[in-house]
């Protein structure tokens, strides 16, 4: 009786141990505007944000995004004091010559050392 009840309580820890910290967000939004065609024009996203502190001081995080009728988002990180790595769907490393975001679909690297801040990137937008 003793070792089901153990292995019960142990069961029931492991969940616990292994869950992150999650946000779900979103937005809609319905415009009409004047003019030939008055049909009403909608926007909605839908985000899921989640991360986790390692034992070993590093941040990892995973995001997901559903931009309507924009496509979708998503990326992983790994966040430590070498800076941060980044792979899937970004547009806060670089932005497009004419000042756009732009979607870059690849890896990414951000940091700083003795006071200067590089970032690098590879991928395809």
């Amino acid at each position: 009786m003793k070792k089901s009840l153990i292995a019960l309580a142990v069961a029931a820890a492991l969940p616990v141990a292994a869950q992150a910290d999650m946000t779900l967000s979103g937005d809609v939004s319905v415009k009409y505007t004047l003019g030939s065609n008055l049909a009403p024009t909608t926007e909605a996203s839908l985000s899921v944000d989640a991360s986790e502190v390692l034992s070993n001081g590093m941040t990892a995080t995973a995001s997901f995004g559903v931009l309507g009728n924009s496509g979708n988002t998503g990326n992983v990180s790994l966040a430590g004091d070498f800076g941060t790595v980044k792979g899937g769907t970004s547009v806060e490393t670089l932005e497009a010559s004419d000042g756009e975001d732009s979607d870059l679909n690849g890896i990414s690297y951000s940091g700083s050392f003795a006071g200067v801040s590089v970032a690098a990137a590879a991928g395809t937008w």
